[in-house]
């Protein structure tokens, strides 16, 4: 079973419900569980892993197209196969190159080429990275430098986790294409949710687009207790089902903002997090059913 947290934007909680749900049932189901920090471009998950030792990594590696200005006779058909306008030519002065911050590394380009003026290099993209914790794992992706292509770190993520029995997966934050990748997988979504004007505009954002995906899914309203209800109320007049509520503590905050794990200080937030957990799984269990 895939479970995939996610949040329109970052700073909502994703992080906190992950590593919280982890710790709260590593222990008290017998399966395997396999933390997952999919959020590639800024992975935090591991400063509230102690002991993190004999990693395991695998290079993801993408092909740059390269073009010769000696060999190019600007032709513009490169240009034209390009769907991410990546190609910067002035013809006036003989220059043509690849912006590689743009790049998708589709070959289109090398395709098009009828003149043998584009090749291709291999560049490290990122890694993903796997250590044991015991019968439990954590899987962490991370991009090297922040580029528009994602997607294959992401992609090798999920192979890495493809015969997991449990995973729980810190998804990467929005609504772009990274984001669709980390869940494809996902035998359900947890939503979080703030309460607030802001927090609800968000979250319509998100309802609709995980509904347009077919996506099983439902809500955590985090920080519960600091705005007024309209959140509870819209989900309410949706039907859409609300999961469990994390109320706002300053405790909370300060013991997460150190490193720490919230549920090994607090057992009443721990059995939170246990039914939170078996009530997905029936959930999950009803839907095969």
């Amino acid at each position: 079973m895939k479970i995939a947290i996610v949040s329109t934007k970052g700073g909502v909680g994703k992080t906190l419900i992950a590593v919280n749900l982890f710790y709260a049932i590593k222990d008290v189901i017998e399966s395997s569980c396999t933390l997952v920090d999919s959020h590639i471009q800024v992975p935090n998950i591991y400063h509230y892993i102690k002991g993190l030792n004999n990693p395991e990594e695998v290079i993801v590696n993408v092909r740059i197209p390269e073009i010769d200005q000696n060999v190019c006779t600007f032709c513009e058909r490169c240009i034209n196969y390009c769907a991410f306008d990546s190609i910067l030519m002035i013809k006036d002065v003989g220059h043509i190159k690849v912006l590689d911050d743009y790049c998708t590394s589709c070959g289109a380009c090398v395709y098009a080429c009828n003149d043998g003026a584009i090749s291709e290099r291999t560049e490290a993209l990122g890694k993903v990275t796997s250590y044991s914790l015991g019968k439990d794992r954590f899987v962490e992706g991370k991009m090297f430098a922040i580029r528009p292509l994602a997607s294959p770190i992401i992609q090798e993520v999920n192979e890495q986790i493809k015969d997991a029995e449990i995973s729980i997966i810190d998804t990467p934050p929005g609504s772009s294409y990274p984001f669709a990748e980390s869940i494809r997988d996902a035998n359900y979504v947890i939503l979080l949710a703030e309460e607030g004007q802001a927090g609800l505009k968000n979250l319509m954002a998100n309802i609709s687009l995980l509904r347009e995906m077919n996506q099983e899914f439902g809500v955590v309203i985090n920080k519960s207790g600091i705005a007024e209800n309209a959140v509870l109320d819209y989900l309410q007049n949706e039907g859409v089902r609300v999961l469990t509520d994390i109320p706002f503590k300053r405790e909370y905050a300060e013991i997460h903002s150190r490193g720490e794990i919230i549920v090994q200080r607090d057992k009443g937030l721990k059995g939170v997090f246990v039914r939170l957990f078996e009530s997905i799984q029936s959930i999950v269990e009803e839907g095969k059913a």
